[in-house]
């Protein structure tokens, strides 16, 4: 059985279920490629359907769409009238029954296909035209005579087949050739072809296959605008899990046929039964010791929040002890500058030799001399500074000025010798 619970995604403003499927079973001989598929799509929601390849994925949409008839389930669609329409039942005699495709698309489901399926040699206008003259209530008999009633409904399949080339970026190219597009174009044209039937419910199968970056993510942007402006519920099967998480509302894993997931895109993200189907077991061991690691990491600061008192206590003892270790800080370093600011110890001169001896032991013959000394000197300077004019005018004189001058200074010299 499905291991799915569909509800109505929160806080979303979809409506009660627009497309059901209930225990759908779909074998080809022995090979079971649906087992018991159960999923709800919900009215103004977009559903997208993931998986590994051969997961079931376009099988489920060819027993939706009316291409492959069950062994077993149910599905409904639920129009906006709200009486359910039967798409796979049973019938009399237990005999299942189903609705063949052009009657899925008239009673308001339309598809578009893994690979693409548009008439080549067609105008790309005239490819959406066949979609939108589907809902057209003009007979055979009324096309033959050109009624006017028959004008009036081919002019607004026209009208309205424009409106949706438009709508899907491809205005200016309604007379081109429909091989000629290029291949995103092509994806937009048979997009533009099945919202042309005026569709309840769009599924898209793969619609980025094949697309770069960029044309993805203008393909993100159309899908949005036909879920939120023209109120279309949408059903997406894709590869591409960037675009996927960025447009879908919910989720839903198949793999070997069964629903192995079912919610909202980050609760799809992290199962560990989509990480297995990926990437293998090993991949989801590791992703479930990442979460458990996670888990681990964010109940350390729970616990921490528990004790407040504990957790203050210790970092006042810390505080303290640096608040010691500043003080003992500051005064090395005011012991330190006081030391730099004492004045260095004069060292002596060499005209002022320090003495070895105490002042007081020094004999008074010898201060008597040093003071004889001192007076010579004294009296010396100054018959040098009296002699500096004389000097001057010394080049004038005669040599026996000269010669009278240095006798004069001898007998000084004799009469200071004699009185010493």
């Amino acid at each position: 059985m499905s291991t799915s619970t569909e509800t109505a995604p929160a806080g979303s403003t979809v409506g009660g279920p627009v497309l059901h499927a209930q225990d759908v079973t779909l074998r080809f001989g022995g090979l079971t490629s649906l087992d018991h598929v159960s999923l709800d799509l919900y009215r103004g929601e977009i559903l997208a359907v993931i998986g590994p390849n051969g997961a079931g994925k376009t099988s489920l949409f060819n027993s939706l769409t009316g291409v492959y008839l069950p062994q077993e389930g149910v599905i409904e669609f639920v129009p906006d009238n709200g009486t359910a329409i039967s798409l796979v039942k049973n019938g009399a005699f237990n005999r299942r029954s189903n609705r063949k495709p052009h009657l899925v698309n008239r009673a308001g489901i339309s598809r578009t296909f893994q690979n693409i399926r548009l008439f080549n040699a067609l105008t790309v206008l005239e490819n959406v035209q066949i979609a939108a003259e589907t809902r057209s209530s003009s007979g055979p008999v009324g096309v033959m005579l050109g009624l006017p009633r028959n004008r009036r409904n081919e002019r607004a399949a026209r009208q309205h087949s424009r409106d949706m080339l438009e709508f899907v970026g491809l205005r200016g190219k309604e007379n081109a050739i429909a091989s000629s597009l290029s291949y995103g174009d092509q994806r937009r044209l048979e997009i533009a072809r099945a919202m042309a039937s005026d569709p309840k419910v769009l599924l898209l199968d793969e619609p980025a296959a094949g697309t770069n970056p960029s044309e993805k993510l203008g393909l993100a942007e159309l899908i949005q605008r036909i879920n939120t402006e023209l109120g279309i519920s949408i059903l997406l099967i894709e590869h591409d899990m960037r675009l996927v998480m960025s447009v879908a509302h919910r989720i839903t894993v198949l793999n070997f046929g069964k629903v192995i997931a079912s919610g909202r895109p980050s609760e799809v993200q992290q199962n560990p039964a989509v990480i297995e189907a990926y990437l293998g077991s090993e991949a989801a061991e590791e992703a479930a010791a990442e979460a458990e690691a996670a888990v681990a990491t964010d109940a350390v600061p729970a616990a921490r929040d528990a004790e407040p008192v504990e957790a203050d206590a210790e970092p006042e003892i810390e505080s303290e002890a640096e608040v010691d270790a500043a003080e003992a800080a500051a005064e090395a370093d005011a012991a330190e500058a006081a030391a730099a600011e004492e004045p260095a110890a004069e060292e002596p001169t060499a005209e002022e030799p320090a003495s070895t001896e105490p002042a007081s032991e020094q004999s008074g013959a010898e201060a008597q001399a040093e003071a004889q000394t001192a007076s010579a000197t004294e009296a010396a300077e100054t018959a040098e500074a009296a002699e500096e004019p004389d000097a001057e005018a010394g080049s004038e004189q005669s040599p026996a000025a000269e010669s009278g001058q240095t006798a004069g200074s001898r007998d000084r010299d004799t009469n200071e010798e004699g009185s010493a």
